[in-house]
């Protein structure tokens, strides 16, 4: 049981590793990305709600999640994106994303991020908040160490 259990920490581990590798690859190469004046279309913030059944009734969480659209120009074409930060998945109270969204008004410019290579990529916030840091961190060798261990149990157990 402990093996079949370290090769599944071990699957989720990797799966987590790599997902967040990447995330942080493409938020690392987005900070280097060149800029373009961009206008802002539209702010807002997007409702994200998520059942949660603890072994009692149904929770509903409520999170928020910062929304901008804007248009920018890369050589002759206009793209149009809505990419607020590289960020994945929503947990933001409502008011931190008032605040996050607030610089950014409906017709007014702002610099856009764009992937050199596509530029239909874009970002509009590049700055990395440090709980991210340490989330990624987590995510990444969480699984592992979980892995590890519960192989180490099986070895053991075995023996």
């Amino acid at each position: 049981m402990a093996l079949v259990a370290s090769i599944a920490f071990a699957i989720i581990g990797w799966r987590s590793a790599r997902d967040r590798r990447n995330h942080r690859a493409f938020w690392i190469s987005a900070r280097r990305w060149p800029t373009a004046p961009g206008k802002i279309l539209d702010a807002g913030i997007d409702l994200v709600t998520i059942s949660v059944k603890d072994h009692g009734p149904v929770s509903i969480d409520t999170l928020y999640r910062p929304k901008v659209a804007y248009s920018y120009p890369v050589r002759g074409h206009v793209y149009a994106g809505s990419m607020f930060d590289c960020r994945d998945g929503a947990g933001e109270t409502r008011a931190s994303a008032l605040l996050q969204i607030s610089p950014y008004k409906t017709g007014n410019s702002a610099d856009i991020a764009y992937d050199p290579d596509d530029p239909r990529i874009s970002v509009l916030a590049r700055a990395r908040a440090p709980r991210e840091i340490v989330d990624s961190a987590l995510s990444m060798y969480l699984g592992y160490f979980g892995a590890l261990f519960m192989f180490a149990m099986s070895l053991r157990i075995l023996t």
